[in-house]
C-alpha cells in the first residue's frame, strides 16, 4: 500500500509528502528485516527533509537510516546517524525520536564493547520513556537496560528488568513487542544453564515473530535454539538451524556475526574442524574490520579452543589472552570467565597445571558470582581432574 502511494506521487507529490512516506515505507521494511530496502528508503527521506526544511521529519528518517546501518553491519556509521538525532532530539525535547534514537544508539555502544557507556545511554532513554508513559515503550527501554546488565555481569538485575519488560510489552494494544525482552531474557536463562526456561522463552518469542513476519527475531530465536542444541550435544541439528538462518539473510547483516560463531561450534562439535576453522576466521575478521568487540571476543574463545584441540598452544594462548583482556577491559565478566576456563584446559592438556589452576580458579570465581550453575560444575570438575606434574 504505501509502496504504491509512494509510486504514485513520484514526480507529482510534494517533497514532504514523498518523504513521510518514504519514512513509513522505512519503519515498514524495518520491522521485518528488510534492512537494505529500510536504508534506501531512509536516505530519500533525510535528503528530502532536509532539502524543504523539515527538521522532524529529517530527525525521524535519520533515526531509521542510523538503524538500518546498525542492522547492516555499519556500525560506526549508524552510531554517528543516530547521535546527530540525539544532539538536536536533546534541544528540541524531542519525546517522539530521542528515546528510539537512544536506545539503538546504546545496542551500538553495547556492540563498539562499551556497555557502560551504553548503560548511560540506556538509562536516559528510561526516564524519557516514563515520561512519555507509554507500557510498551517504557517495556522495551526495560528489556534493553536488561541486556545490557547481562553484559555487565550483574544477572540478578539484567533478569529483574528484562521480566518487568516483558511484562509491559505484553500489555495490548501491541505485544508483539514482547518480541526483544523474550530474546533477551532466553539469552540469560541459556548462560544461567536453565535450558527448559530458556526453550519456553525462545518458542513463544518465535511464534509472535512468525506472526509478525519479523524475519530478525525469528532468526535470534533459531540461534538460540541452536546453542540450546549444542549445550544438549545435538550437534547436527544446531549446524542445521545455524545454516537455515544464514541463507535467509543478507550477508552484510549484524546477525551473520552473532550467528556465524555459533556455527563454527557446531562444525566443531561434529568433527569438521575444517569447516570450524574457516568460519571462526571468518566471524574474527569480519568483528574486527566493522569493529563490533562483542561479537569478537566469544570469537576469540572458539578459535582458541580450536587452536587448543590441534596442539597449537601458542595461537590458542594468544587468542585466550586477547579474549579475556578485552572482556576485563570491557567488563564483560562471563566471556572473561570462558576465556579462562578454555585456556586453563588448554594448560592442563600441556602439563601446565599450576598456570591451568590460576586460569580455572579465576574461571571459576567469576561463574561463582554471575549463578552460571553448569559452567561451575563444569570449572570444579576440571579443577578436580588436575593432577601435580
Amino acid at each position: 500500500m504505501t509502496e504504491s502511494l509512494l509510486g504514485g506521487l513520484e514526480g507529482n507529490g510534494r517533497p514532504q509528502d514523498i518523504a513521510e512516506l518514504c519514512i513509513a515505507l522505512e519503519v515498514l521494511y524495518n520491522s521485518i528485516g528488510r534492512y537494505r530496502e529500510g536504508l534506501a528508503v531512509a536516505e530519500r527521506a533525510a535528503a528530502l527533509a532536509e532539502a524543504s526544511g523539515d527538521v522532524a521529519a529529517l530527525a525521524r528518517a535519520e533515526t531509521g537510516r542510523g538503524i538500518d546501518l546498525l542492522a547492516l553491519g555499519r556500525l560506526e556509521e549508524g552510531i554517528d546517524a543516530l547521535e546527530s538525532v540525539i544532539a538536536v532530539g536533546e534541544v528540541a525535547d524531542d519525546l517522539y525520536n530521542l528515546p528510539r534514537a537512544l536506545e539503538m544508539t546504546a545496542v551500538g555502544y553495547l556492540a563498539r564493547g562499551q556497555p557502560k557507556r551504553s548503560l548511560e545511554v540506556q538509562q536516559q532513554s528510561v526516564a524519557l520513556q516514563e515520561r512519555i508513559q507509554v507500557p510498551w515503550g517504557i517495556g522495551l527501554a526495560l528489556g534493553g537496560l536488561g541486556g545490557i546488565y547481562r553484559v555487565l555481569g550483574d544477572w540478578d538485575r539484567a533478569g529483574e528488568y528484562l521480566e518487568r519488560g516483558l511484562d509491559l510489552c505484553r500489555t495490548p494494544p501491541f505485544p508483539s513487542w514482547a518480541i526483544y525482552p523474550l530474546v533477551g531474557l532466553a539469552r540469560l536463562r541459556i548462560e544461567e544453564g536453565k535450558l527448559e526456561k530458556a526453550s519456553a522463552l525462545i518458542e513463544e518469542a518465535t511464534d509472535i515473530a512468525r506472526q509478525n513476519g519479523n524475519l530478525w527475531a525469528i532468526g535470534a530465536g533459531e540461534l538460540l535454539r541452536a546453542e540450546v542444541d549444542l549445550l544438549e550435544g545435538r550437534a547436527d541439528p544446531a549446524r542445521t538451524r545455524v545454516e537455515s538462518v544464514l541463507g535467509r539473510l543478507d550477508p552484510e547483516e549484524w546477525q551473520v556475526l552473532d550467528a556465524l560463531p555459533t556455527l563454527a561450534a557446531a562444525y566443531e562439535a561434529g568433527g569438521n574442524v575444517s569447516k570450524a576453522e574457516q568460519t571462526i576466521r571468518k566471524a574474527i575478521e569480519r568483528a574486527r574490520d566493522r569493529n563490533v568487540v562483542l561479537s569478537l571476543v566469544p570469537a576469540l574463545v572458539v578459535r582458541g579452543r580450536l587452536m587448543a584441540a590441534q596442539e597449537d598452544w601458542a595461537s590458542a594462548e594468544r587468542d585466550f589472552e586477547e579474549a579475556v583482556h578485552i572482556a576485563r577491559e570491557m567488563p564483560y565478566p562471563y566471556c572473561e570467565a570462558q576465556g579462562l576456563y578454555e585456556a586453563g584446559n588448554a594448560c592442563a592438556r600441556r602439563g601446565d597445571v599450576q598456570r591451568a589452576r590460576v586460569s580455572l580458579e579465576q574461571a571459576l570465581a567469576i561463574f561463582q558470582r554471575l549463578g552460571a550453575q553448569p559452567l561451575v560444575e563444569r570449572t570444579e570438575r576440571a579443577l578436580g581432574e588436575l593432577k601435580e606434574g
